[in-house]
């Protein structure tokens, strides 16, 4: 993946992805190509929100940031699990509301 292919919005959240997890962004990022600015047609969350994600097991996780999306439609969050993107329907806007504006 070419980092510099996507939005600035995309670089930011992954850069601050990269100090977090280093090396293991880097590997991630070369065996996945796919990964895009835009969210899916229909989709009102964007990249830079504040989120909320619930797993198969039905628990909640609060507070998540968007760091991307990828073209199969699915959400990359900003988690120890990043490598692992997210289905559209487990993420939804935070009760928060926090709606980053770059």
């Amino acid at each position: 993946m070419n980092i510099f292919s996507v939005s600035p919005e995309v670089q930011r959240q992954l850069a601050d992805l990269l100090l977090q997890h280093g090396d293991r962004v880097t590997r991630w990022l070369s065996h996945h190509p796919s990964i895009i600015s835009n969210a899916p047609p229909g989709c009102l969350l964007r990249v830079g929100d504040c989120v909320s994600f619930t797993n198969e097991y039905g628990v909640t996780f609060n507070g998540r940031t968007i760091v991307a999306f990828t073209d199969a439609g699915e959400i990359v969050l900003n988690t120890g699990c990043f490598h692992v993107p997210k289905p559209l329907h487990s993420v939804q806007l935070d009760a928060s509301g926090i709606r980053r504006q770059w």
